[in-house]
């Protein structure tokens, strides 16, 4: 059940990120708005359903999250992606990339505090 809940929980960050930083680069917003734009939106939706659901959010956790939502904004922002083939691409990438950083438990650095 796990696995099949962080799949679908990959599909939207990886789309609402994308759809994100497209809406920002529509509006010709700078790189970092379109950057922001991709977090905000791929990282606000699961942070909603979780809260909805009583859990605390993912992005809350030291697990790698909003990092891929930001990589969409960065590929997208830069113009590396355009195109529906593309697009289609970065968000296989996407999803595929936050599959292995919870399969293989990949955290953030944290600092350690007394």
């Amino acid at each position: 059940m796990k696995r099949w809940v962080v799949f679908f929980d990959a599909i939207g960050l990886a789309a609402f990120a994308i759809q994100g930083a497209n809406y920002a680069v529509s509006i010709e917003a700078p790189l970092i708005a379109v950057i922001m734009a991709a977090t905000l939106t791929g990282a606000g939706g699961g942070m909603i359903r979780d809260i909805f659901a009583g859990r605390k959010p993912m992005i809350f956790h030291s697990e790698i999250y909003a990092l891929w939502a930001a990589f969409a904004g960065i590929a997208i922002g830069l113009g590396s992606i355009r195109g529906p083939y593309a697009t289609f691409f970065l968000l296989i990438v996407i999803v595929f990339l936050r599959i292995l950083s919870v399969y293989f438990k990949w955290n953030l650095p944290h600092q350690h505090t007394k």
